[in-house]
């Protein structure tokens, strides 16, 4: 039995090691310096729960982060020198549908994202992103929704 437990642990911790992590494991750098992030907006007759927007808004900087798609997150109106500028992006959003769940049924939450360089507001990219979810807990939905956003920043740029 001892035998057969150590080749496992072994070809786990290979597995493991040789990429399947995105991030600092892989040795990537990060494709730009700076990413302010500016506050999401919603559309017209949505209604969605600040703790929705909490949920979002800390997964959200925090999988930027850890899926190296910037070296730093910075809030809307922080000050970045102007050297900076050059090879930072700025990310707007727009929530487009919010359907809340229920114990028995899908959640649907849309958004549209636009990254822009800051140096001179150029679009580089647009990306609908859409989670169906049966989390009926705001705060879940929303941390779900910004993780799901980072990731989907990530796979764009690639």
């Amino acid at each position: 039995m001892k035998k057969i437990i150590l080749p496992i642990l072994l070809l786990f911790s290979l597995f493991f090691i040789s990429g399947c992590v995105p991030g600092s494991v892989n040795g990537s750098q990060p494709q730009f310096k700076t990413i302010e992030v500016k506050h999401f907006t919603q559309a017209d007759g949505l209604v969605i729960s600040q703790d929705f927007f909490n949920g979002f808004y800390d997964r959200f900087r925090k999988y930027l982060k850890e899926l190296q798609v910037a070296g730093q997150i910075i809030e809307e109106g922080a000050t970045m020198p102007d050297a900076d500028a050059a090879n930072a992006v700025v990310v707007e959003g727009k929530f487009t549908d919010y359907k809340n769940a229920g114990w028995f049924e899908r959640a649907v939450v849309s958004l549209e994202v636009n990254l822009y360089r800051k140096s001179d507001h150029t679009l580089i990219k647009t990306i609908p992103v859409m989670l169906h979810d049966n989390t009926p807990f705001d705060k879940v939905k929303g941390e779900k929704m910004g993780r799901y956003t980072a990731n989907e920043i990530y796979k764009a740029l690639k």
